[in-house]
């Protein structure tokens, strides 16, 4: 483990905390003045007693004089010489973390994000997402990861993934920011010519039908399975996969239906043969989450990463 990794000891920041940080600016004043405390007090827009005052609390935390008369001038120390260097790079680094804001460039930004992307939608979003960074941010470097929903949270806590995209309502805590990027309906998939009935096929049928289960967790009773029950009804589940990319195969296969949101229908290859209707009513739909830890909130190049997650996932970009 690094240095900067390693935790200071608690008394560290308790007694660090009750010094004045604001004397080391002074100091790095008194330096660019030669000492002159009048010089230094119009630098710092402060008044010569307020200055001269800050030039004596710094000798009694020094135990030094900082600096001496030497005829009409003022020279610094030998301790005061060893200091400057430092006050220097500490000025310079605070003006970094609070001053300098370096506007975020997009061409050179630098970042390796890890996104769990669930496999049922990966062929809808990371294609264009892939393509665009590569136009635009070509040093943002994306790796997929597909979790189960179950697991997601956990790995955005341990730092496993950085951002996801979840499906259905998971149990957010406070630190994590999970932003709605739509809300998907359900569709069932069959081919026609391996089923028979009227179509569009009626909910009793289906369910004495086979099913095609899409999940990454098949014993998990996920929403499809709830309204059956909720119409007295249970679907016979006959086989199960966890992407849709072979749900058109077997579908095509076997006499299956599949029952699947329409947002990961759209990112499988349409097939004349196959009937892609509407499934269920207003009660049955599903949100679509872009969900990250609040540790990522300031990052330039994760925030335009989910932004452009987000834009994707919406119904408008798909359909346009």
């Amino acid at each position: 483990m690094s240095h900067i990794d390693a935790p200071r000891p608690a008394a560290f920041h308790r007694r660090f905390r009750r010094c004045d940080l604001n004397l080391l600016v002074t100091l790095d004043a008194l330096f660019a003045e030669d000492g002159n405390v009048t010089r230094t007090a119009d630098r710092l827009a402060i008044s010569q007693s307020a200055a001269s005052h800050a030039l004596s609390r710094l000798r009694e935390v020094f135990r030094d004089e900082l600096f001496v008369r030497a005829g009409p001038r003022m020279v610094p120390t030998a301790f005061a010489m060893r200091l400057k260097p430092m006050i220097y790079e500490w000025i310079e680094g605070a003006e970094r973390v609070l001053i300098t804001a370096q506007p975020f460039d997009l061409r050179h930004a630098h970042s390796r994000l890890v996104v769990s992307v669930p496999e049922q939608i990966e062929r809808m979003v990371m294609p264009p997402l892939m393509e665009h960074l590569f136009d635009v941010a070509p040093d943002i470097e994306i790796f997929v990861t597909p979790l189960p929903l179950g697991e997601t949270l956990d790995a955005l806590d341990a730092g496993q993934i950085d951002l996801a995209i979840a499906i259905g309502d998971a149990e957010f805590k406070p630190w994590h920011v999970a932003v709605l990027a739509c809300e998907t309906s359900f569709v069932q998939v069959y081919d026609p010519r391996l089923i028979n009935g009227a179509r569009p096929l009626k909910l009793e049928c289906i369910a004495l039908l086979p099913h095609l289960k899409v999940s990454y967790e098949p014993a998990r009773n996920i929403v499809v399975d709830g309204y059956f029950e909720r119409h007295g009804l249970t679907r016979r589940i006959a086989a199960g996969c966890a992407g849709a990319a072979s749900v058109a195969r077997m579908v095509a296969a076997r006499p299956l239906v599949a029952i699947l949101p329409a947002l990961v229908a759209r990112s499988f290859p349409q097939s004349a043969q196959l009937a892609v209707e509407p499934f269920g009513d207003d009660s049955l739909s599903l949100r679509v989450y872009v969900a990250w830890h609040r540790r990522s909130d300031r990052d330039d190049a994760h925030a335009y990463v989910r932004r452009c997650l987000a834009r994707y996932l919406d119904d408008d970009y798909v359909q346009g």
